[in-house]
């Protein structure tokens, strides 16, 4: 499936060769700890919750409300999702306030992606590219009613990077199953590059077919 999206993909008139990353899934987070170990920082923290509360808190002051108002009623719902937050208010409160030049777990994490970025960004520009494609998940799409495959992704090196990324349909298994998918990544700041690139594959490949409507059926009223 991947071989067909990559000749799509050179169908469409894109030059794709093979590149050898300095970063990837398998090395990410041994590479964040050694530039912070390098730099004589604490560990790296990617789960720090400083930075999530941080977010929250602008969130609410570009939208004009009070965010500490918000994030208090809101708090119960924001814990489900984001699960590094405190379910303690007055905890809370504290980590939306606190600068993130404090939090030093976090500090760490951030100057270490700046660091590894920097190394696949010159490498991506020694090699003249302007994106990286691989399959989004390396398995099939699974059934609501199934686990999810215990299989670590692609998806988590672009989250550590901050690296956009589209991902677009690159077609069906034999049970009918969306299997694979195509993922566009650059680097930071490459965002509309990228979406062009994934919508021009998506146009020329076709190989998006939109589930058919389910059928409903009913019964017809008695006639009188």
């Amino acid at each position: 499936m991947f071989d067909r999206a990559i000749a799509d993909c050179r169908a469409a008139g894109a030059t794709v060769e093979p590149f050898e990353s300095p970063v990837d899934r398998t090395n990410v987070r041994e590479l964040f700890a050694a530039t912070a170990a390098g730099r004589g920082d604490v560990v790296p923290d990617s789960r720090s919750p400083a930075a999530t509360a941080n977010a929250l808190r602008d969130y609410f002051v570009r939208q004009g409300v009070d965010p500490q108002d918000a994030v208090r009623r809101g708090l119960a719902a924001y814990r489900a999702f984001y699960d590094v937050l405190p379910g303690e208010w007055d905890a809370m409160a504290s980590l939306m306030v606190l600068p993130l030049e404090h939090d030093p777990a976090g500090l760490s994490f951030a100057r270490s992606r700046a660091e590894v970025t920097a190394r696949l960004a010159a490498a991506m520009q020694a090699a003249r590219l302007d994106a990286m494609v691989y399959p989004t998940m390396p398995f099939p799409a699974p059934r609501a009613v199934d686990p999810w495959p215990d299989i670590r992704t692609p998806l988590g090196f672009g989250n550590w990077l901050g690296l956009p990324e589209v991902s677009v349909p690159s077609g069906f298994g034999a049970d009918g199953m969306p299997i694979g998918n195509l993922s566009f990544v650059g680097l930071p700041g490459s965002d509309a590059r990228i979406l062009a690139l994934a919508h021009a594959y998506e146009r020329a490949s076709r190989r998006f077919v939109p589930a058919p409507a389910p059928r409903v059926t009913g019964s017809s009223s008695p006639s009188r």
